[in-house]
């Protein structure tokens, strides 16, 4: 997989994959705790607020929802 890195477009894929997944996984993690509701949001310096919203919303939810 890594010799498939070519671009930095490749490398911004990969980063968005690790933190879907690890995401998700501090989702699970929560919900295993007893959550019965986990809110994810940016940050207050986040550049772009309705970006993260989105990638959570098109990338993370999927992981999470059975």
């Amino acid at each position: 997989m890594l010799q498939d890195i070519e671009t930095r477009d490749d490398v911004e894929r990969l980063v968005r994959a690790f933190y879907e997944h690890a995401m998700a996984d501090a989702v699970h993690r929560w919900a295993e705790a007893g959550a019965s509701s986990v809110i994810l949001q940016p940050t207050p310096d986040d550049p772009d607020p309705e970006g993260f919203v989105r990638f959570v919303a098109e990338r993370v939810r999927p992981l999470v929802t059975r």
